[in-house]
């Protein structure tokens, strides 16, 4: 099993994830903790939301942080969108 440090996503110089290497993150003991970090409009237009997604609006992450203290992940995958 690989150890965070040497998951070829830290490899990446933009630590980018394709959908299939988050895929195969799932189910893991050292799985991340995966953040939807969208503006609260495009998330509520959406229906879809990734497995094991915490929702956190951009604004309220320190917020979201400080009432979360209790998730420890090793690591974490933000996503947003552009548009």
């Amino acid at each position: 099993m690989d150890t965070v440090k040497s998951h070829p996503v830290f490899s990446s110089p933009d630590f980018s994830v394709t959908p299939a290497e988050l895929r195969q993150l799932f189910g893991r003991r050292d799985s991340p903790l995966v953040l939807d970090l969208r503006r609260l409009p495009r998330f509520q237009e959406s229906p879809r939301l990734l497995p094991t997604a915490r929702y956190c609006q951009p604004d309220k992450l320190t917020e979201f942080a400080a009432l979360n203290v209790n998730l420890k992940p090793r690591w974490f995958i933000a996503f947003t969108v552009t548009r």
